[in-house]
């Protein structure tokens, strides 16, 4: 590979900052490993998209990325754009979609500004590749070079430089990495400058904010950015669908169709959507032939047909002043605005105008649409925003009387016409985004797929030649066009041909730019709630935060900061940690949000749900951590909520929840200046001279504090009320009408135990699941956990007040694999299993994920395992089966060898599988064990595992 002269660009005076900032923001956001695009309408999109606007590049650096052949040797590099220099890869994952999930060589270039004088040194956590890191300009005489292999450890980083002495301004920074093979990698860039006085900061990841992409790499990166927005079209215009593997973002699921939509309005769309709403992405595919204008009526017809049939049903939108305002003021509230701009207006200054809406929707179908979007759109772009019936009503009302209430329409159900429609349907593509049902089979309609693939397409022919009738017709600019086939291009000279690898940390703020998460969130200096707007964001108590209670938080670094099952619960189950902010997290089909949690993680250089580097727990840091949360202490309860109890001042969020949201090292970092990791926080710093303001508690010692409080915070619900919170009287944690999950001190699963409660309606059994070894422990029935003889020892003592035991694991793990029964008891990290983090399901069941290395060199086996009583029917009251239900994905099969699969049971369990060929077997201590061999025409799909056990 070709490096750029390091001694060129010594006399640079100032690092590079962006010039126009605010047009930027107005139509890009800058996404994790890649510099994306999403925008409002495809017209606004093209703005900033030339390469001629290298000056206006965010903070960030110049990525470089080549494939490593068997000799060793890179190949043609890919250029991107990279907010941070870090990445977290698991077996088999690449560091950039274009690449194959092999060895690779990485190298990333920023000039980082240096903020004062002072002795500064940078360095690297790695594990499983190879990192140098070249500094050179500023004060240095000489370039500096250091270079590892060693595996970080701890919290400890794999390498650092010497301390070196620097002056205000740009210095040349470069990292280069290298994995050989696709085994797991993880590689993050840290700097650190000495104290002195007031200055100087610890180890902490090298921030965007300061940083500038190298002017060597300006063109490139520029480039980068309209290749990556032409990645972000192909996904959201739904071109992968036709001419990919059907990958894309997909349109609604027809069915039921023409009882939610009016007539008129569904003949105006389907024969020219983009005159009904420019830049949808619901291209033309229909022209002004009779031909056309006859095939359009067919379908519509054929849509009305897939629900009520006949004239719909007539229902007046409400007029009362009050409740149109109270419809209005939800809208703007809760966060619409940021993204639809305002209801009535459908031009530019919209971020994502509707178009023209009078006569869609019945204002009951648009309620129960809002209510649910994923119910009809589970690939679509539409979140959910917790909506009561009763809101979705309001904002109904409201919408429908902006857009203007629908007008009687005369337009009447044709079943003959249907037929006809049903093959036009089929015949126009229309099957390759949408599912639409086949009323005389009941299958999903398909098409005939005589698409080209996207290797073979040819430039600024079809879709995206603007002279083409033919072909399916979108709102495009020549921006648009030119990106598209950008993208198109570098797909086609990659070695991945048609397809992407996966790439977690480009793939996560791929997916957030495609979703429009720059419509609240802020990421790397770009995007937020637009001006104006902000106004409209507001707190639900009389809370003095400034924007900090009102805003959307910052998207910076939040790979970093939140752990991987609350980032879960944001985004799958409505999770929160400022309940007095108005605005809501939206809900976005699952589907349409795959992976993101873990692929956060990636970005910023941590692996997903991995074990913190956290303290060891004690009795005495316990005992502290109360101490210094109390009133007499550092006051932590003047700002925030414990538990039920509010804050005796402004309510911040609750810190019984800390622990089950932040990641402990960026916990550290921010206790110890949170304005340098969270800008415009309130947070006050307790330790700037680099000691505590409490001298009593570890003579004050900033980090025996921080340890403190941290263990007091790692008990979550059982956390004994600080000095100053009125202590309650009963500390029983009782289970509601939906399953009850407490991390905590557990006598049989340890420090890092899991108590997962069930209501009686569902059998009313609870279960210990140790996180540490990686295995479901016990069941027990009755009561659930009891907090007072934690709270009464003023914390840390195991949770009792469980009911009586009705099962008991058997020891060691409940699947090996390749090793059998006598592969021993071990479990947890040192056997190979690696806890991933635990989510929901729609009736609050948990499914708790990880991972199983079972032979070097080969990538892990997933595993989704869900444990819940079964009530069964015809047996005593309350009598129930335990049921222990696993899917285990990554299993190799076929000419590469298939491992066999042991299943641990415990004595009178029964075992079903997906597989045949479950076999019993006698273990070495006469317990009944179970095998499996999964045959080759598993083909990559998961294998399920049953196990069944009546107490």
């Amino acid at each position: 590979m070709n490096r750029p002269n390091p001694g060129r660009r010594q006399a640079a005076a100032t690092v590079r900052r962006p010039r126009g900032a605010a047009a930027l923001s107005a139509v890009l956001i800058v996404a994790a490993g890649a510099a994306l695009v999403a925008v409002a309408s495809h017209a606004a999109r093209s703005a900033a998209l030339a390469p001629a606007a290298a000056e206006s590049l965010p903070p960030g650096w110049y990525g470089r990325f080549s494939a490593l052949d068997a000799k060793g040797t890179p190949g043609e590099p890919v250029a991107a754009f990279s907010p941070v220099p870090a990445f977290a890869l698991e077996a088999g994952d690449s560091v950039h979609p274009l690449l194959p999930a092999s060895g690779f060589e990485a190298t990333f270039d920023a000039q980082v500004n240096v903020p004062d004088s002072g002795r500064y040194r940078f360095g690297a956590e790695l594990d499983g590749c190879r990192v140098e890191i070249r500094l050179f300009g500023n004060a240095l005489k000489d370039q500096v070079v250091a270079s590892t292999s060693r595996p970080s450890t701890g919290s400890a980083p794999s390498l650092l430089t010497p301390w070196l002495t620097l002056k205000p301004g740009p210095l040349n920074v470069q990292y280069t990495i290298t994995r050989s093979g696709s085994g797991q990698a993880r590689f993050r860039a840290v700097w650190e400058m000495q104290r002195a006085g007031l200055k100087g900061f610890g180890l902490e990841p090298i921030p965007a904010l300061v940083t500038a992409v190298s002017p060597y790499g300006e063109k490139e990166t520029a480039a980068a950015f309209v290749r990556q927005h032409g990645e972000v079209l192909l996904d959201t215009l739904g071109c992968l669908n036709c001419h990919g593997d059907g990958g894309g973002f997909k349109g609604p699921d027809l069915a039921g169709v023409g009882s939610r939509l009016g007539p008129s309005w569904l003949g105006e769309w389907v024969l020219s959507p983009q005159h009904v709403k420019p830049g949808s992405g619901m291209p033309a595919v229909l022209g002004d032939t009779a031909k056309d204008k006859a095939d359009a009526a067919a379908i519509t017809q054929f849509l009305l047909g897939l629900g009520r049939v006949g004239e719909p049903v007539a229902e007046s939108v409400a007029t009362e002043p009050q409740t149109v305002t109270q419809g209005r003021d939800l809208y703007l509230s809760i966060g619409c605005v940021a993204c639809h701009g305002a209801a009535n207006k459908s031009g530019a200054e919209a971020p994502a105008p509707f178009g023209a809406l009078k006569g869609k929707w019945r204002p009951s179908s648009l309620a129960e649409f809002l209510v649910d979007p994923a119910k009809t759109r589970p690939h679509g772009r539409m979140p959910g925003m917790n909506l009561t019936k009763a809101e979705a009503d309001l904002l109904a009302t409201y919408l429908i009387t902006e857009w203007g209430a629908p007008a009687a329409d005369s337009v009447a159900f044709d079943p003959s016409l249907a037929e006809t429609g049903k093959a036009a349907f089929a015949a126009r593509g229309c099957a390759a985004c949408h599912e639409a049902p086949d009323a005389a089979t009941g299958r999903p309609i398909t098409r005939a797929d005589t698409s080209r693939p996207l290797t073979s397409l040819r430039p600024g022919k079809g879709c995206l030649d603007p002279a083409d009738h033919a072909s399916p017709r979108y709102t495009l600019s020549a921006g648009d066009r030119t990106a598209m086939e950008a993208a198109i291009d570098a797909r086609q000279k990659h070695a991945n041909g048609a397809g992407l690898a996966g790439s977690p940390a480009f793939d996560a703020l791929h997916r957030l730019a495609a979703l429009n998460c720059s419509a609240c969130h802020e990421y790397n200096e770009t995007g937020g709630v637009a001006e104006p707007y902000r106004a409209s964001f507001t707190t639900l108590t009389e809370a003095d935060l400034g924007d900090e209670g009102r805003i959307p938080p910052r998207l910076t670094g939040v790979g970093g900061k939140l752990n991987t099952v609350w980032m879960k619960a944001v985004l799958h189950d409505a999770g929160r940690a400022r309940p007095y902010m108005a605005a809501r997290m939206p809900q976005f089909p699952r589907a349409s949000l795959g992976d993101l949690a873990e692929e956060l993680s990636s970005v910023d250089g941590v692996f997903a749900d991995s074990a913190p580097t956290e303290p060891a727990s004690s009795q005495e840091l316990i005992r502290s951590g109360v101490l210094l949360a109390g009133e007499t202490g550092l006051n932590c309860i003047s700002c925030h909520v414990f538990g039920d109890s509010p804050s005796t001042g402004t309510p911040g969020p609750s810190i019984t929840a800390f622990a089950e949201r932040l990641r402990y090292d960026w916990f550290s970092r921010y206790m110890k200046d949170p304005g340098r990791v969270k800008q415009g926080t309130r947070m006050t710093n307790f330790f700037q001279t680099g000691q505590s303001t409490i001298t009593e508690v570890y003579g004050g010692n900033t980090q025996q504090q921080i340890d403190a409080l941290w263990s007091y915070f790692n008990l979550s619900d059982f956390m004994p009320p600080p000095q100053g919170i009125e202590q309650a009287q009963g500390f029983k944690l009782r289970v509601g009408d939906r399953p009850k999950v407490v991390r905590t001190f557990l006598k049989r699963a340890g420090s890092r135990g899991i108590a997962v409660g069930y209501p009686v309606e569902r059998g009313g059994i609870h279960f210990a699941f140790d996180a540490g070894a990686v295995r479901l422990v016990e069941a027990w029935e009755g009561d659930f956990l009891d907090a007072s003889g934690a709270w009464a020892g003023r914390g840390g003592t195991v949770a009792g007040g469980q009911g009586s035991r009705v099962w008991t694991a058997p020891a060691g793990p409940p699947i090996l694999i390749d090793a059998g029964p006598n592969g021993g008891d071990e479990a947890g990290t040192t056997a190979g299993y690696h806890f991933r983090g635990y989510s929901f399901d729609d009736r609050g069941t948990p499914t708790f994920e990880y991972d199983i290395d079972w032979k070097p060199g080969e990538p892990p086996v997933h595993v989704r395992e869900t444990f819940e009583p079964m009530v069964t029917a015809g047996k005593a009251e309350n009598a129930a089966t335990i049921r222990r239900h696993f899917e285990l994905s990554g299993l190799p099969t076929g000419t590469n060898g298939t491992p066999t699969i042991w299943l641990n049971p415990g004595p009178e369990a029964v075992c079903t599988a997906s597989e045949p060929g479950l076999a019993k077997v006698a273990g070495p201590d006469g317990a009944a064990w179970f095998s499996i061999t999964p045959g080759a025409s598993l083909q990559g799909r998961p294998m399920t595992v049953t196990m069944e056990v009546t107490p």
